[in-house]
């Protein structure tokens, strides 16, 4: 009886052994999240594309079919960065555009003060280069009003009155 228990001690062990390895060799998956970053776990979130990941207990042929899917895997995460960058130069030329917008109407705004301020005013002073006031020559003034009535029409969708 003790020549048997001293056989199957180790049969019992060397067989456990066995199964314990196809117990953990469960499937892994890998995923790249809307950040880049790379992560792994046993179970696939259902957002994310993910691939299987091979293990050291699987076999040859697993190792094949997971070079072909780490090559899918690769694909799709330069597809998500492309298309990442494509989002980003996206938003980045929509803000540019509201940014540019915004400058156009301050710039209106501004125009519309100054030829309000030219029509009203006959007499309109300025600064020169050495910062001393000078009163615009009645031809400056007209010419003045004529660019400001011509920005307004151009930039602004204003009519030129005059």
């Amino acid at each position: 009886m003790s020549q048997i228990g001293f056989l199957i001690h180790p049969l019992i062990t060397l067989l456990s052994l066995c199964c314990a390895n196809q117990l953990h060799a469960d499937t892994f998956y890998k995923w790249i999240d809307q950040e880049g970053v790379t992560h792994y776990g046993a179970q696939a979130p259902a957002e994310q594309a993910t691939t299987k990941v091979r293990t050291s207990e699987q076999s040859t042929n697993d190792a094949t079919r997971g070079d072909a899917a780490l090559e899918s895997a690769k694909k799709s995460a330069q597809q998500q960065a492309e298309a990442q960058a494509q989002k980003k130069q996206a938003d980045t030329k929509t803000l540019n555009e509201a940014e540019l917008a915004k400058q156009l109407q301050q710039n209106c705004e501004q125009a519309q003060k100054n030829i309000d301020t030219l029509k009203t005013n006959p007499r309109v002073r300025e600064k020169d280069a050495e910062g001393n006031f000078k009163f615009l020559a009645p031809e400056e003034h007209q010419k003045r009003i004529s660019e400001t009535q011509e920005y307004l029409s151009g930039n602004c969708g204003k009519p030129t009155t005059n």
